[in-house]
């Protein structure tokens, strides 16, 4: 699905918040899933967990923000600058949602935050949460692989799938 974009507006007109980035690199992915792994039978699940992790990270942000551990120079609340707008787009159009996830964590939970909070964010920890759905993707295409390998029919509907590299690696 080469046409998903994540909105580079909120709907106010203006440069999106990190929420906004989020929610919109959210629908993206839940697009992808929707339109290469909707005969894999795990949709739901994956879904789930994309939705999850998506929601997690706005919290957390929120959370972290609200107790003056999120980055000084760069408030989530405050809309994102050109940069990260344009490297948010550049792993959208790669289909690399998990990048914009990771991106985003780190931008605002682990650059230019006090030592204090460092130690009370496990960043380590979250980018492990955060490749969950990615994990689970690469279980159902391996899965679906497997069954168009098999020489008996399955009841698997395989089709071509538009896979970005870092789905397909191991």
């Amino acid at each position: 699905m080469k046409d998903v974009q994540t909105s580079q507006r909120s709907s106010a007109g203006t440069s999106p918040t990190a929420a906004e980035l989020i929610e919109s690199n959210r629908d993206a992915y839940a697009a992808w899933a929707v339109e290469n792994l909707s005969g894999s039978g795990h949709l739901s699940k994956i879904l789930r967990v994309i939705s999850t992790q998506h929601n997690n990270l706005k919290l957390l942000l929120q959370r972290e923000s609200g107790r003056n551990c999120a980055n000084t120079k760069k408030n989530p609340a405050e809309p994102t600058g050109q940069v990260v707008r344009a490297k948010v787009r550049k792993m959208t159009e790669e289909l690399n949602f998990p990048g914009v996830v990771e991106f985003l964590a780190d931008l605002y939970l682990d650059q230019n935050i006090s030592e204090a909070c460092k130690e009370q964010i496990d960043t380590e920890k979250l980018i492990k949460r955060i490749n969950r759905p990615t994990e689970a993707i690469k279980k159902v295409i391996e899965k679906l692989m497997r069954a168009s390998e098999r020489e008996k029919p399955t009841n698997v509907f395989m089709k071509e799938l538009d896979m970005p590299a870092h789905l397909s690696e191991k």
